[in-house]
């Protein structure tokens, strides 16, 4: 037997079936009902290397680090120790735009250094855009007045024969300028140049 139910009861009933699967679908993707599905944990990175080019078997345990100079010529020092070294090789690091300041790559850096390497960190920007056009010519400024000043007082000296520039980005256009001008402007030639995802030039 068919029972016809009123027009007003089978509007009702419609609105509270779609109301019910739209709440069971809710549930669901809230995680509210199970669904017999067992999340995967989220993907962790890789550990680090106990060796390798990456390895945490570092040969210093500590970084000093110091900054010098003001607005775009501003710069930084990182130097290995404990133990502190005589001399050490010396490496050039030109950030990408806009990252003035060595915290975005202070990993990195410590990483560098820890390794037995004196990083320098030319800032090369006062701000975002001011000076773009000499850029170049300020991280240069600046990295020639750091190895003055590594030559002096009780820093870690620089080995001039083991000179590299590392450029991220923007930095990667300046790295070429700067290896292109070395030679002119009385820096080392560099021995290597690495440039990441280079972002002019």
């Amino acid at each position: 037997m068919y029972i016809t139910l009123p027009e007003e009861l089978n509007v009702y009933t419609k609105s509270m079936d779609h109301l019910f699967c739209s709440l069971v679908l809710l549930n669901i993707f809230t995680g509210q009902i199970s669904t017999g599905i067992i999340p995967k944990p989220p993907p962790t990175p890789p550990q680090q290397p106990p060796t390798g080019p990456g390895g945490s078997n570092y040969s210093h345990a500590g970084v000093i680090v110091h900054s010098y100079g003001s607005g775009a010529l501003q710069y930084w020092i990182f130097e290995p120790a404990d133990p502190k070294p005589a001399t050490a090789p010396i490496i050039v690091f030109n950030h990408g735009f806009w990252a003035m300041f060595p915290f975005w790559y202070q990993n990195w850096i410590t990483h560098i250094v820890k390794r037995g390497n004196i990083v320098v960190y030319p800032r090369y920007q006062q701000t975002t855009f001011l000076g773009i056009f000499h850029f170049s010519s300020y991280a240069i400024t600046a990295v020639k007045n750091a190895f003055q000043e590594l030559e002096q007082g009780d820093h870690v000296k620089p080995e001039l024969d083991h000179f590299a520039i590392v450029g991220h980005s923007y930095g990667g256009g300046i790295t070429c300028d700067m290896a292109v001008l070395a030679e002119s402007e009385g820096l080392p030639i560099p021995k290597q140049l690495c440039q990441y995802k280079q972002g002019f030039g």
